[in-house]
Parts: C-alpha cells; structure tokens; sequence
C-alpha cells in the first residue's frame, strides 16, 4: 500500500501519484482519471466505468443478434 498528501496547488488542491504506480498503470501526466467515492473510500480509475458498462451492454446485444449483423455486414 502507498500513501500521499493532498497538496495546495493555486487555489485548487492535488493528489500525488508516486512514479512507480505511474509506470505499472501506464499513466503520464494530463491523463484523465475517474474519481468514484463510497462513504470514506476514494477511488481513482484509469478508465471511464460508463464505457465498461457500455461495452458490456454491446457485447451483449452482439451476442442475440449475431445473425442480423452478420447479414447486415455483406
């Protein structure tokens, strides 16, 4: 487990990721992560929940209708 301070920056405050959790989940600087929070716990996402969600319901939907888009696609 790591741990990190919450900074002043300007008016605003920021979160310190330390390098190394940087490089294990390929994250540079100007990314955008998604922030969910649950009664006191924080957590940050690299990836956007709706899209996970979204894509989920896609493969689905190709599943029942894997005849229709296959005769769609000719």
């Amino acid at each position: 487990m790591h741990t990190t301070k919450i900074t002043k920056v300007g008016n605003s405050s920021a979160v310190i990721i330390p390098k190394e959790i940087m490089d294990r989940l390929n994250l540079r600087q100007g990314d955008q992560l998604y922030l969910n929070t649950d009664n006191q716990t924080l957590q940050f996402s690299a990836c956007d929940p709706n899209f996970v969600a979204d894509m989920a319901l896609l493969e689905e939907i190709m599943r029942e209708d894997r005849e229709v888009l296959n005769k769609l696609a000719q």
